[in-house]
Order: C-alpha cells, then structure tokens, then sequence
C-alpha cells in the first residue's frame, strides 16, 4: 500500500526532456503516472526550476497540475 508518492516533474515540454536528458515523450509518460498518483495516494510534487526555464518548464508544470490535478479536501 502506498500512502505518499514523492514525484519529480523536471521538464514542462517534451523538447527540453530531450535536449537535457535525452528522454522521448517525457510529458505523455509523466503527466498520467502523476495523475495515478494523485487519484490514489498523497502526492509530494518536486519540481527543480531551472534558470531560464520558467516560460518553457515551469510554468506549464504550474498550469497543469493546477488544471488537471484537483486538491483531495483537507489537502494543502
């Protein structure tokens, strides 16, 4: 049984998975296990920001997980 999941969300389109960690279809691989885990367990979302990656990573991240990803009530 799994109570908290820890996740890390590194890159906010598949082009910088690619450059940067050499990694295809980063986002259809990441974003449905991290639906997963949110569905069933508590979820701890690592995201490491890297500098001039705000606009192409980390704010898509943001906007994902605020869109698809609902907060279980109690949760913070």
């Amino acid at each position: 049984m799994v109570d908290v999941y820890l996740g890390d969300f590194k890159y906010g389109n598949n082009e910088c998975a690619r450059k940067y960690s050499k990694i295809k279809n980063y986002l259809e691989i990441v974003q449905p296990n991290f639906k997963f885990a949110y569905e069933t367990a508590e979820v701890l979302l690592r995201h490491l920001v890297l500098p001039g990656h705000i606009e192409c990573c980390t704010k898509p991240i943001a906007e994902w997980v605020a869109k698809k990803i609902s907060l279980k009530s109690g949760s913070i």
